[in-house]
């Protein structure tokens, strides 16, 4: 299959599916027919080996994995704590006083609350300043795909 016709099919199925599954697949889907049609000459057409490849691709798929929940440790601190890429973590100390560590007592003696409340509690919205606190619930991978996907939106308004 020579060149322009499979950046037409890559240009087609970007447009009508453009996630990062579809796309991750895509490319290696690419990277294979090209390396084993390198490695096999001319014993296999291109297109008895892209469908061997899209057979495996298919038996085999991956997924984006979710994060694994935190184990609860006894006496734990009730306290929501800002993680990772603004994710939302309970406090991984042990309950000294009550039901929080020392560090959070002494934030509830200061300010008469917590920064961002119990972990059992719905999240609070906007933080002390009025500004909006921006929690993410998705991985990297999961952010990547939703501005693969935004990007998809804008390609198909150009298109239309």
């Amino acid at each position: 299959m020579n060149v322009k016709i499979r950046n037409l099919i890559f240009v087609y199925r970007l447009i009508n599916k453009m996630d990062i599954i579809s796309l991750l697949n895509h490319k290696l889907e690419q990277e294979l027919l090209y390396e084993l049609k390198e490695e096999l000459g001319e014993s296999i057409t291109d297109e008895e080996l892209t469908t061997i490849i899209r057979d495996k691709i298919d038996k085999y798929p991956f997924y984006i994995k979710k994060a694994k929940d935190t184990k609860i440790i006894e006496n734990q601190c009730c306290a929501r704590c800002m993680g990772p890429r603004y994710s939302d973590i309970r406090c991984s100390n042990k309950a000294q006083e009550g039901d929080y560590c020392k560090k959070h007592m002494k934030q509830i003696s200061e300010n008469d609350h917590l920064k961002f409340g119990r972990y059992d509690e719905p999240r609070p919205i906007i933080n002390e300043n009025g500004n909006k606190i921006p929690w993410r619930d998705t991985n990297a991978l999961e952010d990547i795909d939703t501005i693969i996907q935004y990007q998809h939106m804008n390609l198909q308004k150009l298109i239309n």
